[in-house]
């Protein structure tokens, strides 16, 4: 009798999964609401370099922080005294980019190039509050 009552549950429970429509696509495929992350990036630029050069830095570096993210405002600021020398630099040409982006896959890269290249001497990545 028992084994009857316990057959005829898991059956109907099966029915039920078989006639249950199933949903289309899973949790990774499905959109998450994202909130858009505003960053404020400043790079130094080294001050011996001629202007074509230094545009064509800094259009590449915007371009980096572009991908993936929408840079709202490119700010220069201009050539400023350094409180301390870097690499036997005193002063430096100054860049403040403000973006908005969902992740920070273009920060990240722009920071890795950052490091490597000799014309940005200091570089830095803010994550602003919401």
């Amino acid at each position: 009798m028992i084994f009857i009552f316990i057959f005829d549950t898991i059956t109907a429970r099966v029915i039920l999964l078989l006639l249950t429509p199933a949903k289309i696509g899973s949790r990774k495929d499905q959109k998450e609401v994202t909130h858009m992350r505003k960053y404020e990036v400043m790079f130094a630029v080294q001050p011996r370099i001629d202007e074509e050069a230094k545009k064509t830095v800094v259009d590449r570096f915007v371009n980096i922080l572009s991908e993936g993210a929408e840079a709202v405002e490119v700010k220069d600021l201009g050539k400023k005294r350094l409180a301390y020398e870097i690499e036997d630099f005193s002063d430096a040409y100054y860049y403040v980019v403000e973006l908005t982006s969902e992740t920070d896959a273009s920060t990240k890269e722009f920071d890795r190039l950052a490091k490597i290249s000799d014309d940005i001497i200091r570089h830095m990545v803010v994550r602003l509050e919401k």
